[in-house]
């Protein structure tokens, strides 16, 4: 809609564009829609959301632009490494696309072309190479196969002839036009129950649906072949299109619908010469009892019978009676009236009938009351009713009252009542009589016009209610209208004031023509008439702005008018204003002097075209006046002819729209076509040198160019855009990384930061538009007085005389002077965050649902100013300072100018600006200036902390975020923005402090927890506030609250679903068991007493102490200090309370505090707690439970250890980081609790699985944990200490299973004492002939000795003890030769050598030895002989 309130036509594309595709461009701070477009040499992109300008170009002919292009990471993605400029670097460019193939396909289609004209040399690298293939292509000409070649290349396959290698003719490109939109907004198209995204543009004469992310057109209708409108009563945002010929109706779905609809009935009138009904809904086969000559095409045709028209008026009278008294009742009966409403019209439209209407009893009076009834809908068909009634014929073919029925008719002529029967006059006048006699005419008048006065009128309401004001007051309609009674429509009407401007801004073009009108007409009345509406246009801004307005309206998009206004006008003017949607630069620059080579324009040209309009006038008014005393026919204006020319330069020598002696003398440089070419030729030389683009900023080229009053920004944005974030006007010291974008710009003291962002996020195009114009929505606050009244005569000021010096002496040189920072009272009121202005987006009558984009980064950037603004300290500097700094003094009112404060920063900066003056006092010195400028600046305000309302303003757009965007933002929202280290003295402590103590006394009461069981958030906010360890006062009320609500069963599974007990359990390992008597006895236990009495800590352990009464003890806590001197003490009592908030939550407790019981809050604390520990939560004291959780213990009955406490904290930790499950803390169990069993069975079952098992793999399973025992049975292992294979595992097993089935038949017995016989012992035959000696296989050692053993030491032992077993049985075996031929080397000499290795060594071979020679071996000679051999 926005183009078709501004009439902005759109960029075409690049004439040789051969195809076009929507993508989304990553950048690193945000995604964005662009048009991405193929040429045959290069590659651009569009921005569809600001008219399609072009953002971005890269040529792949010549010196290619582009690198390199890849696939992304999935099936949409792709990546260009491309540069901006011919020196630049390559960077990638990321990009997703639906149709990927495609456009990869037509972009290296065009890199193939071009390279085979030799125009693309990277084509080789980014295409590759191709391959061809023999292959044979079946022939339908000669019914066989045929050999082809085939290509394959990186953008598809082509078929080529064998002997030509000639590929077959590719398609054309395809041809894509947008044509000039009259209007356009996004819609959603109903199909059935599905929706799709569509944009909708109308045109002149026809109705377009686009797709939304390609613009390709979907449907195309005649706007004559609308039959209806439909604005349904029960959907705010659904309206549909009821066509004539046959075809379906259109439903779309839109937030702005009734704006929709205005704009679509007023072309569909205008295209279609009759009125067109807006129904409340579809019109169903047999509703229609009087028709026009066009309906709906699925309702039956009737004529139109006077009888039967006379039967259903006297049936409508009586449904008339029924819905006038319940107009404000249910949309049943608006619908029912909008029905009743509708059929009057109909029967009006025949001047017959309409005295029906008008005759029938009170029935304008029920019009008029229908007019106030407070329905959009009802109201504007009421006004419809009266148009056809007071303007007959133009409202018979779809024309607003004011509308020429005869276009050769001139204004004010007779003519105009050539189409208006006697009887339609009588019609009409009977018609005013009725409706506003003159005793209630002043009462009704106010009915009339009280929406228009309403900021939020539907579009619908104000388009009728305007042409009923102009059927009564506005020639021709004035005509049949009394004078007394249009003279005080007219000056009820001047009375609206402000509202009656705003109709220009519509979206049905005949109302902002009708306001025109309207406008004329009152001026016309009187000035004592047309005071008001003068006062309504002072207060808008200049004394000019009523006829400013009037001309825009009547020259906008009208050739003829426009082609007067620059014949009236000098070209130079008209250049620099550009008048089609530029009216307020235009007149601004009309109101100025100029004098340069494009413009003369002063008082006495001005004077010169009064003089001149003057005498057009008075000769007008002559003429009519003869006529008037019976002269001849009505004279009109012959405006084709007028012009005016200027003497006072007529001495000037003009040569194509230049004055060539200003420009020779070095005039004022201004001209519109100079600044363009200059700003161009900057940015194309600076593109280049790096080092002079960084200094730019000392030649004044930022100043001059906002300076500058003309429209033509395009260049000079440019510029800014190239050049603004790398000057050098900070020094080395102030740079970092991380500075936001006002700081990092050197336009940020001269621009509001939206600006800024439109330059960066939006590109050049969009910063000059947004420039120029007006706009205050959320994401821009720029208005012409701005920049006409603010910048411009700043600049102006701060350059001082210099370019009056540089006029006389082409050669001057700007002497560089920092400007002061720039305030704008426009934006006193509002926070400037991430890419909006927080006032406007939480204003939601104006921009209700204005779309947001990049939620989560505005969510981060309002948490980050929320904590700046809570943080903000007053300024240290005082006013007074501040003015001793700058050299000032106060007026008498005790204010400093914000002139004289330019004024003494400018002086000030020539001195001591670091650029001037490179000494250290002086950067000293000028940092003094800018902090006393900026003090200044703030004002009254500046001086103070933390802003209310600027934190509500931050709550309300958070608000907003997360009501409209809570599915996407769900994953980040916490407890408001309180960070959990937050001091409990900081404003946002003691906030959440009084809060939480707040819902805590609300917990208590039945009412409200039943009020608490549907916010379900609220429950995880107050359990995220356990962790705010340094404020000790909201943990305490969070857990009283937390208390509170576990009486309710609903609430302990809510509590437990948003994670209670990962924030709760913590809190028990918190408690202190170093704290002395007298501390411990002041610890309050609030569910600890009987009935009516809380008892403290020390009364709970039997001191005999009670406190309180009721729930006293536990508010007691509520009104305790903020700050707690003591944190164990407090840590302590938080212990205390999350105890009891746990038993609670699970129904342990005794009455009178007991709860429901919760067995999966029980499983859960079971299983983290362990089972003997988690049922002490039951006793009236957890103080002892506390002593034992925050110690080391291990008796028969409870093991509870410093490993158990860690093990349980990260469980607990990784549970509040990743979301809480209830079903993964009930099967938690402890590591080192995983071999323990019941002392009774731990020997027994020892004992038998070294039985069953073999003994390495029985010592990995006592060692544990459960998961590497899992996996040791699971698979296959043979090393030096275990041996375990499938076989072995199979056979243990069956061994298993037929244990099993003994036992099970013994216990069918009776018998339940089994245990195996004493001399079993499982035997696997993997494991027969191994030698098992001290937890170690001796073969597997042997085959690696390398091996790291468990216990090397035990190993050694019982290899040794092992080994003179086996030589003492081999000795007294007869085995003594065996031994003597053992080895492979000499027995004796190798034992010899063995001694050496020490003590234990020596004695192991004598042993050897003395068993060797034993007399029983016949080798004994054979071993005394290698013995004595040398």
């Amino acid at each position: 809609m926005d183009l078709l309130r501004r009439k902005v036509r759109p960029e075409l594309k690049p004439p040789d564009t051969l195809s076009r595709y929507v993508v989304t461009k990553h950048a690193w701070y945000k995604h964005y829609k662009r048009i991405f477009l193929v040429t045959p040499t290069a590659i651009h992109t569009q921005n569809p959301e600001r008219t399609l300008v072009l953002t971005n170009s890269y040529t792949f002919a010549g010196d290619s632009d582009i690198e390199s292009v890849s696939l992304g990471t999935d099936e949409f993605e792709f990546v260009i490494s491309a540069r901006q400029d011919k020196k630049g670097k390559f960077k990638p460019l990321k990009f997703t696309c639906k149709h990927r193939q495609l456009l990869l396909t037509d972009l290296f289609q065009c890199m193939a072309a071009a390279s085979a004209m030799g125009r693309c040399l990277v084509a080789a690298k980014v295409l590759g190479p191709s391959h061809e293939f023999p292959a044979a292509k079946w022939s339908r000409s000669s019914s066989g196969w045929v050999p082809v070649m085939l290509r394959v290349t990186a953008f598809g396959l082509e078929a080529l002839d064998p002997q030509s290698k000639a590929a077959s003719p590719a398609q054309s490109a395809r041809k894509l036009s947008v044509e000039a939109l009259a209007g356009m907004t996004d819609v959603l198209v109903m199909s059935g129950a599905n929706t799709v995204s569509r944009r909708l543009v109308v045109t002149p004469t026809s109705v377009i649906t686009r797709r939304a992310d390609s613009h390709d057109v979907v449907a195309r209708r005649p706007l004559s072949a609308i039959a209806a409108l439909v604005r349904f009563a029960d959907d705010p945002k659904l309206l549909a299109v009821e066509w004539e010929d046959g075809v379906p109706p259109s439903q779309f779905v839109t937030p702005a619908r009734d704006a929709v609809l205005a704009a679509l009935l007023g072309a569909a009138q205008a295209a279609a010469g009759r009125p067109i009904a807006v129904m409340p809904g579809f019109t169903c086969p047999g509703d229609v009892i009087i028709t026009d000559h066009k309906h709906a095409s699925h309702a039956p045709a009737t004529e139109p019978e006077p009888e039967l028209a006379r039967m259903y008026l006297a049936e409508l009278n009586g449904r008339g009676r029924e819905v006038a008294p319940a107009l404000s009742g249910s949309s049943m009966m608006f619908y029912q009236a909008v029905a009743v409403l509708h059929c009057l019209q109909r029967l009006a439209s025949n001047p017959h009938m309409a005295e029906q209407v008008m005759a029938a009893p009170a029935a304008l009076a029920r019009v008029w009351a229908c007019l106030a009834c407070g329905s959009d809908h009802v109201v504007a068909e009421a006004g419809r009713l009266l148009v056809r009634l007071m303007a007959p014929a133009p409202a018979r073919h779809g024309a607003p009252p004011w509308r020429l029925l005869r276009a050769a008719a001139p204004l004010g002529s007779e003519d105009i009542f050539l189409t208006n029967s006697r009887e339609d006059n009588a019609t009409a006048r009977t018609a005013k009589q009725l409706a506003l006699p003159p005793s209630l005419a002043a009462e009704r008048l106010a009915v009339l016009l009280q929406p228009l006065a309403g900021e939020n009128v539907s579009a619908l309401t104000s388009m009728a209610l305007l042409e009923v004001v102009a059927a009564i007051a506005v020639d021709p309609g004035a005509r049949t209208t009394d004078t007394s009674l249009q003279d005080a429509c007219l000056r009820a009407a001047a009375a609206l004031g402000r509202p009656l401007f705003g109709l220009f801004a519509h979206p049905a073009a005949r109302v902002a023509d009708g306001a025109a009108v309207l406008m004329r007409a009152i001026a016309e009345c009187g000035a004592a008439a047309a005071a008001p509406m003068r006062d309504a246009a002072l207060r808008e801004g200049e004394k000019a702005q009523l006829s400013q307005e009037l001309v825009a309206s009547w020259a906008d998009e009208h050739a003829p008018a426009l082609a007067l206004l620059r014949r009236i006008f000098p070209p130079g003017l008209v250049a620099v204003g550009g008048l089609r949607g530029n009216w307020p630069a235009f007149w601004a620059a009309a109101a100025k002097d100029h004098c340069h080579a494009g413009l003369i324009w002063n008082e006495s040209t001005r004077r010169e075209l009064r003089d001149a309009l003057d005498r057009e006038v008075a000769g007008l008014r002559a003429a009519r006046t003869r006529v008037a005393k019976g002269g001849g026919g009505w004279p009109s204006w012959n405006w084709g002819e007028f012009s005016v020319a200027y003497p006072s330069t007529a001495s000037q020598l003009c040569i194509g729209g230049v004055y060539v002696r200003l420009l020779l003398e070095g005039g004022d440089p201004s001209e519109p076509a100079l600044v363009s070419a200059a700003a161009s030729l900057l940015t194309c030389i600076l593109a280049h040198n790096a080092a002079a683009l960084s200094r730019l900023y000392l030649s004044g080229a930022f100043l001059f160019g906002l300076a500058y009053c003309g429209s033509n920004l395009e260049e000079l944005a440019g510029l800014f855009k190239a050049a603004h974030l790398v000057q050098g006007f900070r020094g080395a010291a102030e740079v970092t990384a991380g500075l936001p974008l006002v700081q990092r710009s050197y336009l940020g003291v001269l621009l509001p930061e939206s600006l800024l962002h439109m330059l960066e996020s939006y590109g050049p195009g969009v910063f000059a538009a947004a420039l120029a114009g007006d706009h205050a929505t959320p994401e821009i606050i720029w208005t012409a007085g701005m920049r006409q009244q603010r910048l411009i005569p700043a600049m102006l000021q701060h350059l001082g005389d210099f370019p009056h010096r540089l006029a006389q002496h082409c050669h001057a040189v700007y002497e560089y002077t920092p400007p002061p920072p720039l305030a704008w009272p426009e934006l006193a009121d509002e926070i400037w965050c991430h890419r909006y202005y927080l006032g406007n987006l939480c204003d939601e009558e104006r921009f209700r649902g204005w779309p947001v984009v990049e939620h989560i980064p505005l969510l981060q950037a309002l948490m980050e100013q929320w904590r700046a603004e809570l943080a903000r300290q007053p300024l240290a500097m005082s006013e007074t300072q501040a003015c001793e700094a700058l050299g000032l003094s106060p007026g008498p009112d005790g204010v400093v100018s914000e002139d004289d404060m330019r004024r003494a920063y400018r002086a000030l900066a020539r001195r001591y600006h670091p650029d001037k003056n490179p000494s250290p006092e002086a950067r000293a010195k000028f940092l003094q200036v800018q902090k006393a400028y900026e003090r200044l600046q703030a004002g009254a305000a500046g001086g103070q902390g933390p802003q209310a309302w600027r934190l509500l303003l931050m709550l309300r757009a958070q608000c907003i975020l997360f009501r409209r965007y809570g599915a996407v933002l769900a994953p980040y929202k916490c407890v408001g923005i309180l960070s959990m280290d937050v001091a409990p003295t900081a404003p946002e402590a003691v906030i959440t402090s009084h809060t939480l103590r707040t819902l805590a006394g609300l917990a208590a009461v039945d009412a409200a927890r039943r009020e608490m069981e549907k916010q379900r958030q609220l429950l995880a906010d107050i359990v995220k506030c356990c962790e705010l360890s340094r404020a000790p006062a909201a943990v305490d009320a969070a857990l009283m609250a937390i208390c509170h609500m576990a009486a309710s069963p609903a609430l302990q599974q809510l509590l437990l679903e948003v994670g209670a007990l990962p924030y709760l359990i913590p809190l028990l390992l918190e408690y202190d068991v170093t704290l002395s008597p007298e501390t411990s006895a002041r610890l309050q236990l609030p569910f600890s007493g009987p009935a009516g009495v809380s008892s403290s800590a020390g009364a709970a352990a039997g001191q005999g102490q009670q406190v309180g009464g009721g729930l006293e003890g536990g508010f007691k806590l509520l009104d305790s200090a903020l700050v707690r001197p003591n944190m164990q003490e407090a840590r302590s009592q938080h212990a205390l309370l999350a105890a009891q908030a746990l038993a609670r939550l699970a129904g342990l407790l005794r009455e009178p505090h007991h709860t429901p019981a919760n067995a999966a809050a029980a499983s859960a604390l079971a299983a983290l707690l362990t089972q003997s520990l988690a049922g002490r939560l039951a006793e009236p004291d957890p103080r002892p439970l506390l002593l034992c959780l925050n110690s080391s213990m291990e008796t028969a009955q409870v093991i509870w250890n410093s490993g158990m406490r860690e093990e349980l904290s990260k469980v607990l930790a990784g549970q509040r980081s990743h979301g809480s499950d209830l079903a993964a803390l009930q099967s938690f169990s402890f590591s080192s609790l995983a071999g323990e069993l019941q002392p009774t069975h731990g020997p027994r079952v020892s004992l038998l699985l070294h039985k069953l098992l073999p003994p390495g793999l029985v010592a990995t399973i006592a060692e544990g944990p459960p998961d590497a025992v899992m996996r040791a049975l699971g698979q296959s292992v043979e090393t030096p200490e275990c041996m375990w294979d499938a076989r072995m595992a199979g056979q243990a097993a069956a061994e298993v299973a037929q244990l099993a089935a003994a036992i099970r038949k013994q216990h069918a017995a009776h018998s339940f004492d089994w245990s195996p016989p004493a001399s079993y012992q499982l035997q696997y035959d993997s494991l027969r002939g191994e030698v098992y000696v001290g937890g170690v296989y001796v073969r597997l050692f042997l085959k690696n000795p390398k091996y790291a053993v468990r216990d090397p030491v035990k190993f050694a032992e019982a290899l040794v003890e092992r080994y003179l077993q086996e030589l003492t049985a081999a000795a007294a075996g007869g085995a003594s030769e065996a031994l003597a031929i053992a080895t492979g080397a000499p027995l004796v000499p190798t034992l010899v050598t063995a001694m050496a290795w020490g003590h234990s060594a020596s004695i192991l071979v004598l042993e050897t030895l003395k068993r060797a020679l034993s007399l029983g071996n016949r080798q004994r000679d054979l071993l005394v002989g290698q013995a004595v051999q040398p």
